[in-house]
């Protein structure tokens, strides 16, 4: 996946410094990434200009998990393009009759350079940051994060009790074609 196991302990150890706002940065859009969502409480989708994101956004589904849509480097052209882009993307994304969502993700253009966006930025990761408090989806978020924490503990534990008994005997079983790899996970899984 998109992740590591180790996600968990690395935000354990930051929190414990006394760290309140800790950044995970994740790269591309692959399908893999949108696991970033049971981990994270704001989900940040970041674009650039003319990059053609938007379309690898929407196939991938980070148009579903993002909670507030950045195009960076606004100092280039193409910027409105992008904004006006992932904004009706967004807007494909409500059926009709369909509830629409207590929050309504922000889009809007940023510059490192300039320092257009900036404050604007600032605003909107506190607006969420409460309205996550006050909607009970923080909550909820919450609750997803210690599901799939603890899914990474149970997994890693399984799969290394699983990967120590594996014996030369077992391979060379393997290599003659007595056995194969699903019956010996079985097995191994069963013990």
């Amino acid at each position: 996946g998109g992740l590591t196991y180790a996600i968990f302990g690395a935000i354990h150890v930051l929190e414990t410094l006394g760290c309140d706002k800790i950044l995970i940065e994740t790269v591309g859009t692959g399908q893999d990434e949108v696991e970033i969502a049971s981990v994270a409480d704001t989900i940040l989708y970041v674009t650039t200009p003319s990059m053609g994101d938007e379309i690898q956004a929407m196939k991938a589904g980070a148009m579903e998990i993002g909670d507030i849509f950045v195009v960076n480097k606004a100092d280039l052209a193409g910027k409105d393009k992008a904004v006006a882009d992932l904004k009706a993307a967004l807007g494909l994304g409500h059926s009709a009759g369909q509830a629409v969502k207590a929050w309504e993700p922000p889009v809007l253009a940023t510059s490192a350079k300039t320092g257009e966006g900036i404050a604007e930025l600032a605003k909107d990761l506190d607006g969420h940051w409460k309205h996550l408090g006050v909607s009970g989806e923080g909550r909820a978020r919450l609750k997803r994060q210690h599901a799939t924490e603890l899914q990474f503990w149970i997994q890693r534990r399984v799969i290394k009790s699983a990967l120590d008994r594996v014996t030369d005997k077992i391979l060379e079983d393997m290599v003659l074609r007595k056995t194969d790899p699903a019956s010996i996970g079985r097995k191994l899984l069963k013990a």
